[in-house]
Order: C-alpha cells, then structure tokens, then sequence
C-alpha cells in the first residue's frame, strides 16, 4: 500500500524523470542491502549468514560507488530527487541493521528482505 501511494505521487513527474525515479528507487534499496551485508553480523546460520560472513565493512565503499550513476545524468530539474532516492536505501538500512542488532541478535535472510522493501518504500517517497 506505501509503494502504491509513492507511485501515485511519482505520477506526477514527467515520465522521463518517474522512470529514473522508480530505477534510482530500486537501486537505493539494493544499495541500502549492500550495506547491511557489509556491517551487519549474522544473527544465526541461514542466508542472512552465507552472505553476511562473506563481506565486511571495506567492501561498502565499492557497493556504493556502483549506486551512483542511477542519479546521474538527470533530466532538468531532478537531481536532487533523484540523489535521495539513492541515498534513501543505505540510510534506511543503517537504522533496520541497528534494529535487527538489538531485536534479533543480528542479520537474517528476512533482514535482507525488509531492508529492500523499506528502502525502496521510503525513496520512492522521498524522492
């Protein structure tokens, strides 16, 4: 329901930029999963910990590095929506990673989950 009404709101926007919205959207939630990847710690064995235990925090830099050509480029007037769509995810993911750290002893498969939908939730909003 909180996707549907962000979209409603991007209905707005030109279509130009509602596509590049809705891609730095979704690059921002996958970009805010990187980040949990790489800072979190398992919280038991599962997906959360095969890739979890894989990554640390010298591979964020990379991950996020990658996400930023989704705001570039932007038509007239739509950098600054498109810059907090991306940086919406990894903002979104530090506060679920620091959630999940004291509620569930760490990162899961379903962490990874709800850090993408609630990261792409909030930068479609905010953007």
């Amino acid at each position: 329901m909180a996707l549907a009404f962000g979209a409603l709101g991007m209905a707005e926007a030109t279509p130009a930029v509602g596509v590049r919205l809705a891609l730095a959207a979704e690059v921002g939630a996958k970009a805010g999963v990187a980040t949990v990847v790489c800072l979190g710690d398992a919280a038991h064995e599962g997906l959360g910990s095969a890739v979890v235990d894989e990554s640390g925090p010298a591979s964020l830099l990379p991950a996020l590095l990658v996400a930023l050509p989704a705001a570039a480029f932007a038509p007239a007037g739509s950098t600054p929506a498109l810059v907090v769509a991306v940086a919406a995810g990894p903002v979104v993911a530090l506060a679920v990673a620091r959630w999940s750290r004291r509620r569930l002893g760490g990162v899961s498969g379903d962490v990874l989950g709800a850090t993408n939908e609630l990261g792409r939730v909030v930068a479609v909003h905010a953007g």
